[in-house]
C-alpha cells in the first residue's frame, strides 16, 4: 500500500527529470538516484506479505514504514515546489538577439545559483534517508519477488485469501424478494437457444449474487436438466491450471478419463474442451474480478448446441461485457431490495425467534435506510440486534455507531476486497473522495478537475489527462465501487454507499491521503495530511491549523457557512503553497480578495455557486492555475488579466452573470474546457442555456475539446469558421442560429466532426426554423446526446443513425410526424424530452420499444390527444412528467405495466386528467408517486406529493 503514499511524488519527478534534464545537471542525477530508492522501496513493500497482520491491517512495522515514507515524500514535494517558485519560471526564457539572450542567461544563472545549489543540497538529504528507510525494510527481512504476473500483489493476495473465507452466504430459510430473480435466471437456463450461452450476474459487493446463483444451481430442475455440473469460486487470489483442475474433478467425478493425467494448463483445456462438446453442462463461475481469466477459461468450455449454460458472477461490469461475445449471452444487474423487502429480510433475522416489538418499528426502518437494500449489510446488522434487548436504547445505539458496528464484522472485509485490487492510481482517487461529506452528490468534472490538480492522474499516451481521469472514474463505477446517477442521459453525479464511505475516511486518515476537520474533532484534531476538508467553522479551522506547508483546503459549506472575504485573507496568508482550493456553494463569500494572487502553486480554484461577483486583477498572477471553476457564481465579468494564465486548461462559466467573453480568452493557448452560458435554469429538470458573445480568434485554441455555449453572430458566419477550425471538440453548443445565414455553413462543418459526443443547436427564436437536414453522412456517430431547439421540417434522417445516442431534447420542432417512429430504433435513448416539438394528436410507444428509456417528459404538445403506452413498452421507466398538454384526454391503460417508474409529474393539466391517472395507480401495490405541481417557473415548485392511491 505504498503506492499510495509514493506513487503521486514519483510521478512528479518522472516529469521534473524529463522535461529539466538539460537545466539541472548535478541536479538531475541526484533526483534520478532518488526516483530508483523510491521505486525499489515501493516494489519491497509492495511484494511482501509479512508487512500485514493477520487482520488485514497494517503491522506496526509498516505503519512506521508509511509514516516515515510520508515524511520523505513531503519532503520531496517541497523541494519541487521549490524548484518551480525559484528555477523553472527562468527556465526556457527567450530573447531576441545574441547580446539579450546571452545577457538574459547571465541573468538566470545568478538568481537560480542558490536555489539550484539548495535544491541538490536537499535531494542529497532525502536520499540518505531513503538509504536509511530501504535498509530498515531489509533489516525485517523485506526483499523483492520475482516473477509476479499477477496484478495482485502477494501482500494483498494472501489477504483476499483470509477475506474470501469469510464471505457468508445468506441463509436460504432468510432470504427474501429473490423468487422473481430466480424465475428469471431459471428461464435463462432451462429455456431459450440450444446454443451455449453466458449469463452474467452484476452488482456491487452484498448484493446477493452469489446467493442468487447459488440458489439456482442447488435447484432439483436445474441439476435434472444438465449433464454435468461444476460450481468454481475464482476470486482476486485465482490460479487458472488450479481453477481447470477443479472443474476436472467436478464435471468428472463419476467418469474415468485421461484427463486424470494431464499435467499442463493446456493440457487441461483440450481434455475439458473435447469431453464437454458432446455434454450439456452447467458451470459456474462465481465471484470474477479480471477479464483476463475469461480470455483463458473459455478455451476449456465448448460453444455447442446441447442448451450449456455459464454464469458468471462479478462487481465489475466490464468483466461482463468482455463475457458477451454473442447475441445469446446475456447480462443479468441483480438489484437491490425494496424498503419493504429490506425491512422483512430484517425481521426474520433481528427477530428470529419470533415475536413483534411495534415500538422498534421507527429505529428498524431508519436502520435498514442506511443498509440501501444489500442484503448481506442487511443480515448482519440484524443478526447482530438479533442477540441485544428489544428495546429502543439498543437500537438507536447501534443506529448511531452503525459504521463501527459494520467495521467489526465481515461487511468492511468485502467492501475492502474492492478497495485492495485497485491500482495505485486509483487507489488514491477513490480515497480522495473522503474529501466530500457523506451522502454526498458530486459532479464527475469537479473530481476530474481535482484528481488532475492533486498529481492522481497519470499521463497517457494520445489523451489529454482530462479523458484519463474520465477513465477512472467509469473503472470505479464498472467496479461498483462507487454509484453513479445520470441527468440528461449523460452528465454524472457521483454517490458512495454510507459504509463504503465510512471505510474510505478511515483508509484515507490511516494513509494520510486527507483529513477532515469538523465540529466533531477540532478539539482534538492533529494534522496527519497535507489535504485538508472543512465540514465545520472557518474561524476555528484558521486558528487550529497553522501550519503553512498544507497545499490543499476544501470548504464544504453548512448551517454554519461563514466564509468570507477576511477569511480568506487570512487563509492566503497562512497557506502560500497552496495547490488547490475548493470553496464551492459557499453563500456568504461575495469577494475573492487580490491577495488570491501570492498564490503562485494554485493549480485548481473552484468558486462555483459562490456569491463572488467580480474577479481581481490579480487572478492574472496565477501562472500554474490549470483549472478555475466559476460555474452558478454571480460574477459579470472577467478581468483582461485572465489571458496571462498560460497553463489554465479548464474554464467553467456555466450559469453566471457574463454575457461576453473578453477577447484575450483567445490567448489561453493550453484550453481544452470552456463553458460559458449566463442565466442558466432548471425548469421541472430540464436545462435551458443563453449564450454568450465570443471573438474572432476563438479558432486558434486549438486544443478545445469543450465549448459552449456561444451566440451566432446574427448577421454572419464568422464565428462559425473559426469553431471549425477546433478538430478536437467533442462537446459544443451554439445558439441565435438563423436559417438563411448560418444553415448550409452549420451543416457543412458539424457533418465532419468526428470526435463530437454532446451538440446543441438553438435557433434564435421559437419560430425560427434550425436547418439540419443538409448533414446527410455524419462522421460523428458516437453522439450522446443531442439538442434541437427550433423549428424542424422534419426529423433529419441521420438522427436514426446515432446508435449511442442517450439523452435527446427536442423543442419547438412543431413535427407533423409522430416522431417515435423515427426513435424508437435508438437502442441506447434512456433521457427524452418532446418540447412543443410535435403537434400531432397521437403518441404511440409500441411494445418492446424504448426498453432503456429511463426518464420522458411531453411538454407542451398542443395537439395531443392521445397517449397509447402498449404492455411491454417502456419497460425501465422510472421519471415520467407531462405537462401543459391541455387537449390529452385519453391515456391506455399500458402505463399502468410500467414497473419501474417511480415518479409521475403532472403540471398544468386539467383536474380531470390527473383524477384519471391516480385511478389507474390506485390498486397498484408498487405505485409511483404522484407530484402535482402548480408553478412550472422553476425546479423547486409547490406540489403534492402523494402516492398515487391518495
Amino acid at each position: 500500500m505504498a503506492d499510495i503514499v509514493l506513487s503521486p511524488v514519483i510521478g512528479r519527478l518522472v516529469e521534473l527529470l524529463f522535461a529539466e534534464a538539460k537545466l539541472l545537471s548535478g541536479v538531475h542525477q541526484r533526483a534520478t538516484i532518488l526516483q530508483g530508492e523510491l521505486d525499489i522501496i515501493q516494489s519491497l513493500l509492495k511484494d511482501n506479505a509479512n508487512a500485514w497482520s493477520d487482520k488485514g491491517e497494517m503491522s506496526n512495522t509498516l505503519k512506521v514504514l508509511v509514516t516515515q515514507l510520508s515524511a520523505v515524500a513531503e519532503r520531496i514535494e517541497d523541494v519541487l515546489d521549490e524548484y518551480a517558485r525559484h528555477v523553472k519560471p527562468y527556465h526556457g526564457h527567450r530573447s531576441n538577439g545574441l547580446l539579450r539572450f546571452c545577457l538574459c542567461n547571465v541573468r538566470f544563472s545568478a538568481i537560480s545559483l542558490k536555489p539550484r545549489y539548495d535544491i541538490a543540497s536537499e535531494i542529497e538529504n532525502i536520499n540518505e534517508s531513503l538509504t536509511a528507510i530501504k535498509s530498515y525494510c531489509q533489516s525485517f527481512g523485506l526483499r523483492p519477488l520475482e516473477g509476479s504476473s499477477s496484478q495482485t500483489t502477494n501482500v494483498e493476495r494472501r489477504y483476499v485469501t483470509l477475506l474470501r473465507d469469510h464471505d457468508p452466504f445468506i441463509e436460504e430459510d432468510e432470504l427474501v424478494g429473490i423468487d422473481s430473480p430466480m424465475e428469471e435466471l431459471k428461464i435463462k437456463l432451462l429455456g431459450g437457444q440450444s446454443v451455449r450461452s453466458v449469463i452474467s450476474l452484476v452488482g456491487e459487493g452484498g448484493i446477493g449474487k452469489s446467493t442468487l446463483a447459488r440458489k439456482v444451481y442447488k435447484d432439483v430442475t436445474v441439476k435434472q436438466h444438465f449433464d454435468c455440473h461444476a460450481w468454481i469460486t475464482v476470486s482476486q487470489s485465482y490460479n487458472e491450471k488450479t481453477l481447470l483442475e477443479n472443474i476436472r474433478k467436478q464435471i468428472l467425478s463419476k467418469e474415468k478419463s485421461s484427463t486424470e493425467d494431464c499435467d499442463t494448463q493446456d493440457g487441461l483445456i483440450v481434455a475439458l474442451r473435447q469431453f464437454l462438446q458432446t455434454k450439456r453442462y452447467i458451470v459456474v463461475l462465481d465471484d470474477v474480478w479480471q477479464k483476463d481469466f475469461w480470455n483463458v477459461i473459455k478455451g476449456a468450455l465448448p460453444i455447442n448446441q446441447r442448451g450449456s449454460r455459464i454464469i458468471i458472477t462479478t462487481r465489475n461490469s466490464n468483466v461482463a461485457a468482455c463475457c458477451k461475445e454473442t447475441p445469446f449471452d446475456i447480462v443479468q444487474e441483480v438489484q437491490a431490495l425494496s424498503p419493504d423487502l429490506s425491512l422483512e429480510l430484517f425481521y426474520k433475522k433481528a427477530f428470529r425467534y419470533g415475536g413483534y416489538h411495534p415500538e422498534l418499528e421507527k429505529w428498524s426502518r431508519m436502520i435498514v435506510n442506511k443498509c440501501h437494500g444489500l442484503p448481506l449489510i442487511i443480515s448482519v446488522v440484524a443478526g447482530l440486534l438479533s442477540t441485544k434487548e428489544k428495546n429502543e436504547y439498543e437500537w438507536r445505539s447501534v443506529l448511531n455507531n452503525l459504521s463501527s458496528v459494520l467495521e467489526e464484522e465481515c461487511v468492511s472485509k468485502i467492501l475492502l476486497l474492492s478497495f485492495l485490487d485497485l491500482p495505485s492510481s486509483l487507489k488514491n482517487c477513490l480515497l480522495y473522495l473522503a474529501m466530500f461529506p457523506e451522502d454526498s452528490e458530486i459532479c464527475d468534472y469537479d473530481l476530474y478537475g481535482l484528481w488532475i490538480a492533486e498529481g492522481f492522474v497519470e499521463a497517457r499516451r494520445n489523451m489529454t489527462l482530462l479523458q484519463v481521469a474520465e477513465t477512472y472514474l467509469e473503472e470505479l463505477i464498472h467496479r461498483n465501487i462507487v454509484q453513479c446517477e445520470y441527468f440528461y442521459g449523460v452528465e454524472k453525479f457521483i454517490r458512495v454507499h454510507d459504509v463504503m464511505h465510512e471505510m474510505i475516511v478511515a483508509k484515507a486518515d490511516e494513509f494520510r491521503v486527507c483529513q477532515i476537520f469538523s465540529a466533531k474533532n477540532e478539539s482534538t484534531f492533529e494534522r496527519k495530511s497535507r489535504r485538508l476538508s472543512i465540514h465545520g467553522s472557518v474561524t476555528k479551522f484558521l486558528e487550529t491549523i497553522k501550519d503553512s506547508a498544507v497545499r490543499s483546503v476544501s470548504y464544504v459549506s453548512g448551517a454554519d457557512d461563514e466564509l468570507n472575504e477576511s477569511s480568506l485573507v487570512t487563509l492566503f496568508g497562512k497557506f502560500k503553497m497552496l495547490k488547490v482550493l475548493y470553496l464551492a456553494s459557499s453563500t456568504t463569500l461575495y469577494r475573492l480578495p487580490k491577495e488570491v494572487g501570492t498564490l503562485f502553486h494554485l493549480r485548481l480554484l473552484n468558486l462555483g455557486g459562490t456569491m463572488v461577483e467580480v474577479l481581481p486583477t490579480s487572478i492574472g498572477e496565477l501562472h500554474n492555475l490549470q483549472s478555475l471553476d466559476l460555474s452558478f457564481s454571480s460574477v459579470k465579468m472577467l478581468p483582461e488579466s485572465i489571458g496571462k494564465l498560460h497553463n489554465l486548461q479548464s474554464l467553467d462559466l456555466e450559469g453566471t452573470f457574463i454575457r461576453e467573453l473578453p477577447i484575450a480568452i483567445n490567448k489561453l493557448r493550453k484550453l481544452q474546457f470552456l463553458f460559458a452560458s449566463h442565466s442558466t435554469n432548471l425548469v421541472l429538470g430540464i436545462k435551458t442555456w443563453r449564450g454568450v458573445k465570443i471573438h474572432e480568434g476563438i479558432g486558434n485554441l486549438e486544443n478545445l475539446h469543450t465549448l459552449g455555449v456561444v451566440e451566432a453572430h446574427p448577421r454572419k458566419v464568422g464565428i462559425l469558421e473559426e469553431i471549425q477550425k477546433l478538430r478536437k471538440l467533442s462537446t459544443l453548443y451554439i445558439t441565435n442560429l438563423t436559417a438563411n445565414i448560418h444553415g448550409r455553413a452549420l451543416c457543412s462543418f458539424i457533418e465532419k466532426m468526428e470526435k463530437l459526443k454532446k451538440l446543441g443547436l438553438e435557433a434564435s427564436s421559437e419560430n425560427e426554423f434550425l436547418v439540419v437536414h443538409y448533414i446527410s453522412s455524419p462522421h460523428f456517430l458516437d453522439l450522446q446526446a443531442l439538442t434541437l431547439s427550433g423549428r424542424l421540417e422534419r426529423l433529419p434522417n441521420w438522427i436514426m443513425k446515432l446508435q449511442n445516442l442517450r439523452g435527446l431534447e427536442l423543442s419547438f420542432s412543431r413535427l407533423r410526424n409522430d416522431p417515435l417512429v423515427s426513435l424508437r430504433d435508438l437502442p441506447n435513448l434512456v433521457f427524452l424530452v418532446l418540447d412543443q416539438a410535435y403537434d400531432g394528436e397521437e403518441l404511440h410507444f409500441e411494445e418492446g420499444r424504448f426498453s432503456k428509456l429511463k426518464e420522458l417528459h411531453l411538454i407542451k404538445l398542443e395537439g395531443f390527444r392521445v397517449l397509447k403506452i402498449d404492455k411491454g413498452s417502456l419497460l425501465r421507466l422510472e421519471d415520467f412528467k407531462i405537462g401543459e398538454c391541455k387537449q390529452l384526454k385519453e391515456v391506455t391503460t399500458g402505463i399502468q405495466s410500467l414497473g419501474k417508474l417511480k415518479d409521475l409529474t403532472i403540471y398544468g393539466m386539467p383536474v380531470e386528467f390527473t383524477a384519471m391517472i391516480r385511478g389507474y395507480f390506485q390498486d397498484l401495490k408498487n405505485a409511483p408517486y404522484v407530484n402535482v405541481c402548480h408553478d412550472t417557473d422553476s425546479d423547486v415548485s409547490e406540489s403534492e406529493d402523494l402516492p398515487a392511491d391518495q
